[in-house]
């Protein structure tokens, strides 16, 4: 067991592989976090729960990141010297608009999507906020596994409507804008039978620099 899925399990998070539906990405994410190891860095967070997934990103990296985390709710209870929490409807142009104007020129390492799981909000979440990447940064998209849009899961190989022209939820310009800035989509399963359709699925996105 990897470092990032103890401590996920300590902290009550579904990432983990001991709570609610054990997903177990954290299995996956640990080779990426761990690039940014003794770091201070941003992470921006689109669904906040119960904030165990929180509690993980602090723990992990000793404090020592700034963590921006996006909620229907009010979850203001999670705010803290290093975690700003914000209302925000993650399928709402205008919510997500008012949100970048709202963090000004601030960039991100991580920006995880663990919100509705609803494919037009992903994508509309990752349109407008794909840009507040730095250089080299990491998207990442959870629970491809709630739309049974794929084949071959077996052999990892997700064909999901979401990396399909066009976007679903946005216009075919936007579609085509944001098609064009993906670098690489890598896809991550495991069979899981905690979880209602027995797959848990995450996706890492690159987009070129």
């Amino acid at each position: 067991m990897k470092l990032l899925t103890r401590i996920a399990n300590l902290c009550n998070t579904d990432k983990g592989t001991n709570y609610l539906e054990s997903h177990g990405y954290t299995e996956f994410y640990d080779d990426i976090f761990s690039k940014y190891a003794g770091k201070e860095i941003n992470i921006l967070e689109i669904g906040i729960l119960d904030g165990g997934s929180l509690k993980m990103y602090n723990a992990y990296f000793d404090g020592k990141c700034n963590i921006y985390a996006l909620d229907i709710e009010d979850k203001e209870e999670f705010n803290s010297d290093n975690i700003k929490t914000f209302i925000c409807d993650q399928g709402s142009h205008g919510d997500l608009i008012n949100f970048k104007d709202t963090i000004g020129d601030i960039k991100f390492d991580l920006i995880i999507d663990d919100g509705s799981h609803a494919s037009p909000h992903q994508t509309t979440s990752m349109y407008f906020l794909h840009d507040l990447l730095k250089e080299d940064g990491y998207y990442i998209i959870e629970d491809l596994h709630c739309y049974k849009w794929w084949n071959d899961i077996e052999n990892s190989t997700l064909y999901s409507l979401m990396f399909e022209k066009p976007f679903v939820s946005l216009t075919e310009e936007q579609s085509n804008l944001l098609h064009s800035k993906i670098d690489t989509v890598q896809i991550w399963s495991k069979k899981n039978e905690k979880c209602g359709d027995n797959i848990s699925i995450t996706s890492v996105i690159k987009f070129k620099q």
